[in-house]
């Protein structure tokens, strides 16, 4: 009796193991690269209870045909911002995604909104950062400075003449009362923003209220490592900066930046309104610049469609083969081949969503090892 027990308890074992063993004809877990496309929109209903949609989610946005053939499969999302600015996609932490607001003189909105992002690239809002500081947002970057440790992140926030950093930004919920842990003034007008590394990449106009402002890209060494201080609202110090002039420009507007191809990209237009005429421009080998001086872009797009690009994005993958851009003025989102250079450019894809205003786009670009569906 006790040797049938025995192997009653056998046959068990072996038949779990044989129940957990995949089939031959059972599909594999797909593996796939990610390029997911964010754009920011800053159109605003404030007079009626239904608001615009002011997210969308352009996946996958290298597709062959983009837009899609089916609009109605572009998804899209209402934020609690009263009409969106800058935005911002991390992979840390599951997937987050900030946006800044327009905070309009007619609904003003001094925060940023704080949103998770799932696998499939559906959204939630799960908080905000409020405070009055925050009134013209001009960039935001996520970083995590200590990748071994998901909590010592941080949210850099650009706005008019400073620059702002908040702490453990998705543990603050929805206060009003924010304090940044740190903050910086600055001596020009910033627009976008990007890290790499520890490296902080900050893109600079000048106008009228600003004339001694550079045209280019401040470059900060290794800045994020200055963030161990335990003081609230320190000041940033001890960096080191210098300043890329851009020569030719008029307007730099938004930036951003690949390390795999060690290639940046500017955006810059001149004129106001529909007379507006925009570029694009390509800084190749972009980490030989070391200390401040003036530099000229490899390759320059011009194109008749683009007319104020605000803002641009890479897809930073060795295999990415675009750039996206948004156009508040033309209205739309282009998208142009990474290698394109000349004069009248056609875009490779362009988009139009549903007559909103793109002024901020973000990408998820990951390739299949660093993203697991």
């Amino acid at each position: 009796m006790k040797q049938l027990s025995l192997l009653f308890v056998f046959l068990c074992i072996v038949g779990g193991f044989s129940a957990c063993m995949r089939d031959d004809d059972e599909p594999a877990v797909i593996r796939r690269d990610i390029s997911r496309l964010y754009v920011s929109t800053s159109d605003y209903n404030g007079n009626s209870g239904n608001n615009f949609h002011n997210v969308f989610v352009l996946d996958p946005a290298d597709s062959s045909v983009f837009p899609p053939a089916n609009r109605d499969s572009i998804y899209q999302f209402t934020s609690a911002a009263k009409g969106g600015s800058f935005i911002n996609f991390s992979p840390f932490s599951g997937g987050l995604l900030f946006q800044g607001s327009q905070n309009s003189p007619v609904y003003v909105d001094t925060a940023v909104q704080i949103m998770n992002v799932s696998n499939t690239g559906v959204l939630r809002n799960i908080g905000r950062l409020g405070t009055r500081k925050f009134n013209d947002v001009r960039g935001l970057a996520y970083t995590i400075v200590n990748e071994g440790n998901l909590s010592d992140d941080y949210l850099l926030v650009l706005n008019t003449d400073t620059m702002f950093v908040v702490d453990r930004p998705t543990s603050k919920g929805s206060s009003s009362l924010v304090k940044a842990r740190y903050h910086m003034p600055l001596n020009y007008n910033p627009w976008g923003i990007n890290i790499s590394n520890r490296d902080v990449f900050v893109s600079s106009y000048a106008n009228e209220e600003r004339p001694e402002a550079i045209n280019g890209v401040v470059v900060y060494k290794d800045l994020t490592s200055k963030f161990v201080s335990n003081s609230p609202d320190s000041l940033l110090s001890g960096y080191a900066r210098f300043d890329l002039t851009i020569s030719d420009v008029e307007n730099v507007r938004g930036l951003s930046y690949s390390k795999e191809k060690d290639l940046l990209v500017v955006t810059d237009f001149s004129g106001a309104g529909n007379n507006s005429v925009g570029r694009i421009l390509f800084f190749e080998k972009f980490s030989q610049y070391t200390s401040s001086q003036t530099i000229v872009p490899n390759r320059v797009i011009k194109s008749s469609l683009l007319k104020q690009p605000l803002d641009v994005a890479i897809d930073t993958r060795s295999t990415g083969r675009f750039i996206y851009v948004a156009d508040p003025i033309a209205k739309r989102v282009f998208r142009f081949n990474i290698t394109d250079d000349g004069v009248n450019v056609e875009p490779n894809a362009q988009i139009d969503l549903f007559g909103r205003t793109p002024v901020s786009v973000s990408l998820d670009a990951r390739s299949a090892e660093d993203f697991n569906l």
